[in-house]
């Protein structure tokens, strides 16, 4: 597994206990997306500062999946081919459907510097 060394700004601390694990950075990243999903759901139930606080909470963490240069993919909706790189956890047919679609993201792809490092787990729905 490999490891990101976390840059060391505190002199007197050894820089060997700063290591984050890529793993570690993975699961925040998917965390952040279930993150985000939660509060687009609840956030018209929240009062303004609530909102406010929630809101610039995701962005934080947004800000630090991007800037450790990962991105979070999530498949909802987007139609199904059978070449996709993807974990599919359950398949329904559906006959009204013109083509297969991704009907739902359980746990998104994640990719860094746009290479896949976790493949997503999804649910399609076939016609």
């Amino acid at each position: 597994m490999r490891k990101s060394i976390v840059q060391n700004n505190f002199p007197g601390i050894n820089t060997a206990s700063l290591i984050v694990q890529t793993q570690d950075l993975i699961d925040l990243a998917v965390e952040f997306w279930r993150l985000e999903k939660r509060f687009k759901k609840i956030e018209d139930k929240l009062s303004e500062d609530e909102n406010k606080a929630f809101r610039n909470s995701v962005e934080k963490l947004g800000r630090f999946v991007k800037k450790n240069h990962l991105e979070v993919i999530d498949y909802t909706g987007q139609t199904y081919n059978d070449g996709m790189n993807l974990d599919i956890l359950a398949s329904e047919k559906d006959s009204q459907l013109e083509q297969d679609i991704i009907f739902e993201t359980h746990e998104p792809a994640v990719s860094h510097n746009g290479v896949l490092i976790r493949k997503a787990k999804v649910i399609i729905h076939e016609k």
